[in-house]
């Protein structure tokens, strides 16, 4: 199906090969122009929900890829939109409104993404993945507009699980970075704070 969907041009010429056997009755399952449009609608949004099916079935997903990536899905299912390269110019992309059907589907979807997604506020690893990721951190939250309430709320957490696990943990800092005996460990933490934004 993707593949007619994407080889627009070579459609019709295959199509009426294949069901242009009278014997075959196949002619009237022929799709019209409009029933085209939306199978390729759905191959669009297909191919978001796709990408992050193969970022989950590597050998290695990052915990910390989670949030983001429901981030991306839940743009396009909100918006109702899907970017796409445009054909004429590869170095930009068009924007494609849906049909109204795909939108009714893709709100259904919504919901039931939302479902998951607020299973990552059942678990605290989602959020230390997050601010403690090198590429991600607290800017990520504040670059996509959450609540300042949140992301203290993801602060506080990793510097919960940082004073219960690993703040009276000397052994696992580079020697440069033990402290003598008599130093708080507010300045040490302190490191881990600036790191974080």
């Amino acid at each position: 199906m993707e593949f007619y969907v994407r080889h627009a041009a070579l459609r019709p010429r295959l199509i009426d090969d294949f069901t242009a056997v009278a014997a075959n009755g196949l002619r009237k399952f022929e799709l019209i122009e409009d029933e085209w449009e939306i199978v390729e609608s759905i191959c669009d949004v297909l191919e978001v929900l796709k990408e992050g099916t193969l970022l989950f079935s590597k050998n290695e997903p990052r915990l910390a890829d989670v949030i983001p990536v429901m981030d991306v899905v839940d743009d396009v299912f909100s918006t109702m939109r899907v970017e796409k390269p445009d054909p004429k110019d590869a170095t930009r992309t068009i924007e494609k409104t849906l049909s109204t059907s795909i939108q009714a589907s893709m709100a259904l979807g919504r919901r039931t993404l939302n479902k998951y997604y607020r299973s990552t506020d059942d678990s605290d690893v989602y959020r230390i993945a997050m601010v403690l990721h090198p590429e991600y951190k607290l800017k990520y939250f504040r670059d996509h507009n959450w609540e300042e309430s949140w992301i203290d709320e993801a602060r506080t957490i990793t510097r919960a699980r940082y004073d219960a696990r690993y703040a009276n943990r000397v052994d696992l800092l580079p020697k440069t970075a033990q402290k003598p005996a008599d130093e708080s460990d507010t300045v040490r933490f302190g490191l881990l704070d600036a790191d974080l934004t």
